[in-house]
Order: C-alpha cells, then structure tokens, then sequence
C-alpha cells in the first residue's frame, strides 16, 4: 500500500532527508552534494511503500537560470508510477 505525504524541508528530519538522499543516488548515478541541495528548500512530494521511500518530488521556489527537476522513483517496483505520482503531490 502506498502514502502519499506533503512536507516541507525544514520538516523532513533527518532520516527523511537521507532516505530522500538515498532515492535519488539510485536513480541518478552523478548526484552530487550540489545537485541534491538544489531540491531542497521547498516542499517535498514524498511516496512510501509501507515504510520504504519510493518516489519524491521537490517544488523550490527559486529563479530558475538553468531548467532542472528533483523527480525519482525506485525501478525496482515495476514501473509503477512512484516517481510520476510524486509531482501530482507536490503541485
């Protein structure tokens, strides 16, 4: 079973962040300290099965210069749409 939560990177905490953290350095194989904290700062779409992070969405005000996303997903559950649900959340 999947949830869906809305929260805000001064609410992440510090387990949540590095879950995040996690997610997106599987998905991203050059995902460097710089490119991670451009997707903090704002609202996180945050997925989970059961307990596991699966998918994550950030919305971070910013002007943008250069176009860019904070969209993961884990592959390993079947494509089943974790990473492109979390944008519906977030907007």
């Amino acid at each position: 079973m999947t949830d869906a939560q809305l929260v805000h990177t001064a609410d992440l905490g510090a387990d949540r962040r590095a879950a995040v953290r996690l997610l997106m350095s599987g998905v991203f194989d050059d995902l460097d300290d710089d490119t991670f904290d451009d997707v903090l700062g704002g609202w996180h779409a945050l997925v989970f099965d059961d307990t596991d992070l699966v998918g994550h969405a950030s919305v971070v005000q910013r002007r943008m210069l250069h176009g860019g996303s904070g969209v993961a997903g884990r592959i390993c559950r079947g494509r089943g749409g974790a990473g492109g649900s979390a944008p519906a959340g977030a907007r």
